[in-house]
């Protein structure tokens, strides 16, 4: 159970509850009550404190999993990273102990983003969270927010257990034909940048430009951004956008979309033959 695992990484960092407290900025009834499984959302704060301190998040939700450390194992330790990670975390841990191979948050070609709250249901399974387009709105400022987090609709769906998910709907039709407006993405986590899949749809939270669904490609380590592209045939009304890694805040990678609209066979077939007839034209304009 959640709750178990909680206390068991609390206890592997050697730490007490009043402890955990003053480290993470949680007030230690709340994480009392997180360990007698009371309190189902678990706060941005003690989510980033388990992380920063080597704790495997994903062994947190996972029953079949143990309990272990080191997030992402082959990183090198940075020590100036780490010490701008835990600025604001008491010097009285030995990092360096804990975790070797720490993975650095913050890297010249990318920015780690996590997840800031998550919810789970009655046994302990995390829930996905669903955000509309009526919402998408009010979730950049409430990405954080347990409070608002918890006026989301939350769902629970097949096969969807080794991770950390989070549904999107889709706004206009930027993204047509691979993705129709209204259509929901159900998103997988992406820890940071150096983890986009090239020329992949992925949502990105910006504090810029708020939250895009479109394919990506990465661009930070050549030119210092991501570029943002649309599917759409209209590249005039459907321009590029460069993303840069300081304005994300949150990275998502679909692994499935849910479509209300059942496309006919003839839709497909008249589309096809459009442009067949239209290829025959070039070929025969061009004496081919």
């Amino acid at each position: 159970m959640i709750e178990n695992k909680l206390k068991a990484a609390r206890e592997a960092l050697n730490i007490s509850q009043s402890e955990a407290s003053r480290l993470s900025g949680l007030v230690q009834k709340d994480i009392s009550l997180l360990e007698a499984g009371k309190k189902k959302f678990i706060p941005k704060e003690y989510i980033h404190f388990l992380y920063t301190n080597g704790i495997d998040i994903n062994s947190i939700y996972i029953d079949e999993i143990e309990l272990k450390f080191g997030n992402t194992p082959n990183y090198p330790l940075n020590n100036n990273v780490i010490s701008e990670v835990n600025e604001q975390v008491a010097p009285s841990l030995n990092y360096e102990k804990l975790h070797p191979k720490l993975h650095p948050t913050l890297h010249p070609t990318q920015k780690h983003t996590l997840p800031q709250v998550v919810t789970v249901d009655h046994s302990g399974n995390e829930n996905v969270v669903l955000v509309n387009v009526k919402a998408q709105a009010g979730y950049l400022n409430g990405y954080g927010d347990v409070e608002y987090i918890q006026t989301l609709p939350t769902y629970s769906l097949p096969g969807l257990n080794n991770g950390t998910f989070r549904a999107f709907e889709v706004s206009g039709d930027s993204m047509d034909p691979t993705l129709e407006h209204k259509e929901i993405v159900i998103c997988q986590w992406v820890e940071n940048t150096d983890h986009i899949r090239n020329d992949r749809v992925h949502v990105i939270v910006s504090k810029k430009d708020g939250i895009i669904i479109k394919r990506l490609l990465n661009c930070i380590s050549k030119h210092g951004y991501i570029i943002a592209k649309s599917d759409a045939n209209n590249k005039t009304l459907y321009r590029n956008i460069e993303v840069y890694p300081q304005d994300i805040e949150e990275i998502w990678y679909p692994i499935l979309h849910i479509n209300h609209n059942f496309r006919s066979p003839n839709e497909l077939h008249n589309r096809m033959n459009s442009f067949e007839s239209d290829l025959e034209e070039i070929k025969r304009r061009l004496g081919i």
